[in-house]
């Protein structure tokens, strides 16, 4: 029996394969947030169809209130949304910033009320009931969450970018990415402020084609020319 809560809000990502002489070109990976289980899968391509097949398998086994993506342009297509709509799921969309967060129960365990493994258990590896472990999952993820955020305030400098400021951008480390990529690339303008952590660059997006790009602070560096650039020799 399965649970609304087991697939209240899920998290849908991509990965690749290339260089890895592979037939497949991307691997499409759905989180749970609440148990943490994963589901993978292999694909040539990475189109709004292929996301959306690979969601319609998913949606057999039960349906989410909630899916985060990224800002990929096949998942912010008239027809994603159109297709997400259609199942009543809600679409929440981010600028890449990786999180981690814990529940301390195996995914099998919050999902499907079992072990992925036979006991026996030492006396401290035994888990609480089926709700109850589900329960205790949502309270550790939100202590790990205050956590994090208390470690993450304390090294906290407010972002002193304006618009008008040129700025440069770590690039995302896909896992196809060679050795010697540019970490950096740019410059580019800060075009706006969404919001304390949100800009909005002059950074063209190679799939919507739109002329500028939503980024999250913590991947923005302040640009300095070549020209302003001195050594010492103290």
């Amino acid at each position: 029996m399965y649970f609304r809560w087991s697939f209240y809000s899920l998290s849908l990502s991509v990965g690749g394969f290339n260089y890895y002489n592979s037939t497949k070109k991307c691997l499409h990976l759905i989180i749970g947030h609440e148990t943490r289980y994963v589901w993978a899968f292999a694909s040539k391509s990475e189109t709004t169809e292929t996301y959306a097949n690979c969601l319609k398998q998913l949606f057999q086994i039960q349906i989410p209130i909630k899916l985060l993506t990224d800002r990929n342009g096949a998942l912010t297509s008239s027809r994603f949304k159109r297709f997400l709509r259609n199942y009543n799921v809600k679409q929440l969309t981010t600028s890449h910033h990786p999180q981690t967060n814990v529940t301390k129960f195996p995914p099998a365990c919050l999902l499907f009320g079992t072990l992925p493994y036979t006991p026996p258990l030492a006396q401290n590896q035994v888990y609480p009931p089926f709700e109850e472990a589900r329960i205790l999952a949502k309270e550790n993820t939100i202590k790990y969450h205050e956590k994090n955020k208390i470690k993450y305030d304390a090294r906290f400098i407010d972002s002193p970018f304006e618009p008008g400021d040129i700025v440069i951008y770590e690039e995302f480390n896909y896992p196809n990415r060679r050795k010697l990529s540019p970490i950096f690339s740019g410059p580019y303008e800060i075009a706006q402020k969404l919001s304390d952590v949100n800009y909005e660059i002059t950074k063209p997006n190679a799939l919507t084609k739109n002329p500028t790009e939503i980024a999250q602070v913590s991947k923005l560096r302040a640009y300095y020319p070549p020209e302003e650039l001195k050594l010492c020799h103290e």
